[in-house]
C-alpha cells in the first residue's frame, strides 16, 4: 500500500502557503509498507523453502528409480546371457 503525497504545504485564505509537517505520516507510511514487505519476503522464503524440499525429494525419487532400472537392465542382460 503506497499513498503519494504531492503537497507539502497548503494555502490559508489570503493565499500565502502554510508549511504542513507530514514527515511523521510519512514515516509512520513507510513503516508500514516496510513491514509489510518484510512479511512478504517471510511468506517468500517460506514458500521457496517448501518448493526447494520438494525439488530434493524429487531427486531423490529420479535417483532411486534409475537405481532400480539400471538393477533390473543388468539382471535382464544377465539372463539373456545365460539363455
Amino acid at each position: 500500500m503506497s499513498i503519494d503525497i504531492d503537497f507539502n504545504f497548503d494555502l490559508n485564505l489570503q493565499g500565502s502557503p502554510i508549511c504542513v509537517n507530514v514527515t511523521p505520516l510519512q514515516v509512520e507510511l513507510l513503516e508500514k509498507d516496510l513491514q509489510d514487505i518484510k512479511v512478504s519476503l517471510q511468506e517468500a522464503k517460506t514458500h521457496n523453502q517448501y518448493l526447494s524440499n520438494i525439488i530434493e525429494q524429487q531427486k531423490k525419487l529420479v535417483l532411486y528409480e534409475n537405481i532400480l532400472h539400471k538393477r533390473r537392465d543388468s539382471k535382464l542382460t544377465f539372463l539373456s546371457f545365460i539363455l
